[in-house]
């Protein structure tokens, strides 16, 4: 592989990456703090069902980013460790099949709603508790997708630390956001009532990921890919 290539491949899949981070970094920050207040409540679900299928929509188009984050992710890993780098990619594959999932699940009230739709020997308080249950068990299905996703996203990140691909402070942040992320994805599921206390520790992750793709976007990799090698 010529310096030349290398350093051509190098920018273009450091864009590619830092792109996909900042696309579905902000899809999801938009479809939390814009669309989604305010969907969920089944007394004036008809009138904010628009909404709520926009939300949908978006949260679509965020998990498709999210496998191109990986596969971008997976061409540059693979370059130090091909079978780690294959790992972290089939996890976070895994996280975007899960969210696709969470979607379908979360679509059902918009079926059970309809009123064009009869459905025989359910009145509208039944379909109500119906959609609600639907909801929240859409809801859960995202603490089962944190697992995958803070697995695949810290190795990613120990790979690009390993390989000095990345500042150093950079990936100590981003290990310890993805490892809280699987912390509290195990603990939702695990425990009955998880301690609140946790949740703080996931807070910093969507900063890190703004900040992991501009440097992605301004500085790309650190050093030069040499071809891929199956490193310990």
């Amino acid at each position: 592989m010529s310096v030349r290539h290398k350093s051509g491949f190098n920018k273009k899949y450091s864009v590619y990456v830092g792109l996909a981070y900042l696309t579905y970094t902000f899809l999801g920050l938009v479809n939390s703090f814009v669309v989604k207040p305010g969907i969920k409540n089944m007394d004036t679900f008809l009138q904010t069902a628009d909404s709520y299928r926009l939300a949908q929509a978006l949260d679509l188009a965020m998990y498709c980013v999210v496998i191109v984050a990986a596969w971008a992710s997976y061409l540059l890993a693979r370059c130090y460790n091909k079978d780690f780098a294959l790992l972290a990619f089939l996890f976070r594959f895994g996280e975007g099949l899960l969210g696709c999932v969470a979607l379908m699940i979360a679509l059902m009230p918009l079926l059970l709603l309809d009123s064009s739709i009869i459905l025989a020997g359910f009145d509208g308080e039944q379909l109500r508790t119906l959609s609600t249950l639907f909801i929240k068990l859409s809801d859960r299905t995202w603490y089962i997708l944190f697992v995958p996703m803070g697995l695949g996203a810290f190795l990613f990140v120990f790979l690009f630390y390993r390989a000095k691909y990345v500042a150093g402070w950079l990936c100590y942040w981003g290990m310890f956001t993805y490892f809280s992320m699987t912390v509290v994805g195990f603990a939702k599921i695990a425990m009955a009532s998880m301690p609140q206390w946790l949740i703080y520790f996931m807070y910093p992750g969507a900063l890190f990921e703004l900040v992991f793709g501009i440097y992605m976007l301004a500085i790309g990799l650190r050093k030069e890919i040499e071809p891929a090698v199956n490193a310990p």
